[in-house]
Formats: C-alpha cells, structure tokens, sequence
C-alpha cells in the first residue's frame, strides 16, 4: 500500500489508482466516492484536497474495474515549498464503508521555469 508520488511544483498530472481486494481482484466502485488529500505530515493542515464531487478533481474512470483517476494542476503546488508530503486516497464505497486505498510519499520537487 506505501506509494510514493513524485512532481515538479507547478506541473499536470494524472494519478491512476487500481483498487484491488485481498485476492488482487478489482473492487466495484459503482457509485463510491473518491478524496484525494496531501498534507506536510500525518496530523497537519490539508494542502491538497480533491474529490470526486468535481469530476474535474477526481473520477472513477472504470467502476467494474476499480480504477479511478485523480487530477493535478498547477495551482495545486505552485505555491508549495519543495520537499517532502505525505498522501493518502479513500474511497466511500455505496454501502457507506470507507477504505484507504493506497497512502505513501508525496515528493514535490523544484522547478526552474517558475
């Protein structure tokens, strides 16, 4: 489940996620809900935060699969000091259960063009 997201400070990106069970096989995510959050450390502020309630930020791309898309824009980092971040990804699954789905290192590396 550790993962680890590295960027320069400034830049798109897309993060695909695949949500597998315990026998590595996909989880429905027929109407789940997606955030997708970055913070300095475990118990600080939130820096980044996206969900699913703007298809702009995050969206299940294949339900029956289990893959769902997380979506970053400059604005996102630009104002953020490079260095080291922690992430996390949960899923609301339509019965109301909620799952971590993957966590890990958020590395924010400096640009030059900024």
């Amino acid at each position: 489940m550790g993962a680890r997201i590295e960027i320069y400070r400034g830049d798109n990106r897309t993060l695909e996620v695949r949500v597998t069970d315990s026998a590595d096989q996909p989880v429905d995510l027929t109407g789940a809900s997606i955030r997708f959050t970055v913070r300095k450390g475990v118990d600080k502020e939130v820096l980044i935060e996206k969900t699913s309630s703007d298809p702009a930020q995050a969206k299940i791309t294949d339900a029956t699969g289990g893959v769902l898309e997380v979506y970053l824009v400059p604005a996102d980092t630009k104002k953020l000091k490079p260095g080291g971040y922690v992430f996390d990804v949960e899923v609301t699954l339509s019965n109301g259960k909620v799952y971590t789905v993957v966590f890990g290192n958020f590395v924010l590396n400096g640009d030059v063009s900024a």
